[in-house]
């Protein structure tokens, strides 16, 4: 695979900027790299590395993060952001050494202003 498969392009696409095919990345298209793919897993939840999850990322840490925002979304229970902190192994793809993190999580207020009468 050539590196503009690599990046889910063809040689005919001008610079536009849009969603990789590949990673699901908003960007432009002629720049962009799709990063590694990292295998991410909880023993903690009696989960290994044949169970773990894949998430594309710039680093371990990285895709640790991505899994715990996936984590609290696939359970629906939430429990990373409301305090919980967790312990899981990153492998990337191809490489033999393992990474362990601990992942928590914090909540974020968000306001909003809407316009209103005077």
């Amino acid at each position: 695979m050539d590196g503009e498969q690599e990046r889910g392009l063809s040689r005919a696409e001008p610079a536009t900027y849009e969603d990789c095919r590949r990673c699901g990345a908003f960007c432009v298209s002629t720049f962009h790299v799709c990063p590694p793919r990292h295998v991410v897993w909880c023993p903690e939840a009696g989960e290994t590395e044949e169970d773990g999850q894949s998430f594309r990322a710039h680093s371990a840490r990285a895709a640790a993060e991505r899994w715990a925002e996936w984590s609290d979304r696939h359970s629906a229970d939430y429990g990373i952001v409301r305090g919980a902190s967790v312990i899981v192994h990153v492998r990337q793809d191809g490489c033999e050494e393992m990474e362990s993190f601990t992942v928590t999580g914090e909540m974020v207020p968000c306001y909003t202003a809407h316009p209103s009468e005077p």
